[in-house]
C-alpha cells in the first residue's frame, strides 16, 4: 500500500485524463471549447510527481471514494471534454471539483443536462479497463492566472488494457499465473482481482496491491 495524496480542502480539483483511440471516445463527451482566461505557461506549471507510472491499475474504487453514485462524496464532476491527439488518438478529460468550491451558476447548461451521462462514461472507462497511471500534484491558478493556495491532483491514464470482453463479460486470467511451461496455475479469476487499484481510505488515496493468493501466501 502506497500513499498517493491526501484529499484535504487544499486539493481543489481532481483531474482524470485518458489517452485512448479516437474511436473509443464516449459519444456524450464534447470537444474542447475555447480556452477561458489567460494562458498558463509551462514555466508556471511546476507540479510534483506523487505517483510514478504504474501499469495495470483499476480506477473504479477511486471514483467510489471521491464521487460515489449516491453523490455523498467530497467532489463532483464539473467539466468534461476531449481533444484530438496525433495519431488517431484523443485526450478525454474529466474535471472533479471539491464541492465547497463549485459555482453552479458557472456550469454550462449543456454540461448540466448531460452530467449524469458524462459521469456514467467516466465510470465505464474506469470499470471496463486497467490503465497505466501517473499522478502529479500541480498548483491551481485562478481565472486571472494567479497562483493560489490550492492544488490540482492530475491523474494521467494511458496504456488501456480491457478488463471486459466485447460481450461485457470479465476477462479472466489464471489466479496464480503460469509455470515455466506456460501452463496456467490455479482457477481463472477476473483480471481486476489481480490488478493494482487506486482506492480512497478516509481522506487518503492509496495505490493498493492485489490480495495475495493462497499460493503466494505460502
Amino acid at each position: 500500500m502506497r500513499t498517493v495524496a491526501t484529499l484535504d480542502p487544499s486539493v481543489r480539483l481532481v483531474v482524470i485524463q485518458f489517452l485512448i483511440p479516437e474511436t473509443l471516445v464516449p459519444e456524450i463527451v464534447p470537444p474542447k471549447g475555447p480556452a477561458k482566461g489567460p494562458p498558463v505557461t509551462a514555466r508556471q506549471v511546476s507540479g510534483v510527481e506523487v505517483l510514478k507510472s504504474n501499469s495495470g491499475v483499476y480506477l473504479l474504487h477511486l471514483l467510489d471514494g471521491i464521487c460515489p453514485i449516491d453523490e455523498q462524496g467530497q467532489y463532483g464532476l464539473v467539466d468534461s471534454w476531449f481533444v484530438p491527439h496525433f495519431p488517431n488518438k484523443s485526450f478525454v478529460r474529466y474535471v472533479l471539483c471539491r464541492k465547497e468550491y463549485v459555482n453552479h451558476e458557472e456550469l454550462h447548461s449543456n454540461f448540466v443536462a448531460n452530467r449524469d451521462g458524462l459521469l456514467e462514461s467516466l465510470v465505464n472507462l474506469a470499470n471496463d479497463n486497467l490503465w497505466t497511471v501517473q499522478g502529479h500534484l500541480n498548483p491551481y491558478f485562478d481565472k486571472e492566472g494567479r497562483p493560489s493556495n490550492h492544488q490540482v491532483l492530475m491523474l494521467g491514464c494511458a496504456g488501456r488494457q480491457p478488463a471486459v470482453d466485447s460481450n461485457g463479460l470479465a476477462i479472466k486470467v489464471f489466479r496464480d499465473g503460469r509455470d515455466a511451461d506456460n501452463r496456467g496455475i490455479g482457477p481463472k479469476v477476473s483480471i481486476v482481482e489481480k490488478a493494482l487499484r487506486l482506492q480512497v481510505v478516509g481522506n487518503e488515496i492509496f495505490l493498493m496491491a492485489p490480495e495475495p493468493t493462497l499460493a503466494q501466501a505460502v
